[in-house]
């Protein structure tokens, strides 16, 4: 499900792995896909929007949550290898790591069971992993397993305005079987303002 709040009210943020990375991309040398171009810049504007615009309480600092998980694939990715450079990238707030701890191990099954029919969550879970394998990922299993384990995290947060995430066919589909306030980064997703710009002060509204 989509973030119930407009950015501008955003404080406390999750940000998935593929937001990282493309937050850590550079637009220009991407340009040989405009499409992939496109969302990189996106990543980077909706940075910008939270950098630049000030919560309601001056005081107050946004607040982003991290995986441990995504730390440990950014790390195989060869991508910020520290924790301290994930912490320089968001220097517009606050950063804290959420460990993938047994108790949130605990709660993803009970969650994907409350969530799916009877005997479902194998058959979910596979599916994603078939829609990778034909997409020609080769670590499917992998792939999806670390998608839940974040995607847990989040879940396990007390405060939760926003999940960002650059995977709507993966990450979004889990994210939002947990009924978690998620937004991929493609501008449709986003409410426009008069100038079609994405809005700070509405979201978009869900056709029924």
């Amino acid at each position: 499900m989509k973030p119930s709040k407009p950015i501008k009210d955003w404080k406390h943020i999750f940000l998935d792995t593929s937001f990282i990375i493309d937050y850590i991309s550079n637009p220009h040398q991407a340009r040989k896909n405009q499409d992939v171009q496109k969302r990189i810049e996106l990543v980077h504007h909706v940075m910008d929007i939270l950098s630049n615009y000030d919560l309601e309480t001056s005081k107050d600092r946004r607040q982003f949550y991290v995986s441990s998980v995504t730390v440990a694939e950014l790390r195989k990715l060869a991508a910020p290898n520290t924790v301290k450079d994930i912490v320089l990238l968001f220097n517009s707030g606050d950063v804290t790591f959420i460990d993938f701890t047994k108790d949130i191990a605990l709660r993803l099954n009970q969650s994907l069971e409350q969530a799916l029919p009877d005997g479902q969550k194998h058959q979910f879970i596979s599916y994603l992993e078939k829609e990778l394998r034909a997409n020609n990922v080769a670590n499917a299993r992998q792939w999806v397993s670390d998608d839940l384990k974040i995607s847990s995290s989040a879940k396990s947060l007390k405060e939760l305005d926003a999940i960002l995430t650059c995977d709507k066919n993966t990450f979004q589909k889990i994210a939002d079987t947990l009924e978690l306030p998620c937004i991929s980064m493609y501008k449709e997703e986003f409410a426009s303002d008069l100038f079609g710009e994405i809005s700070v002060v509405v979201t978009k509204k869900i056709k029924s």
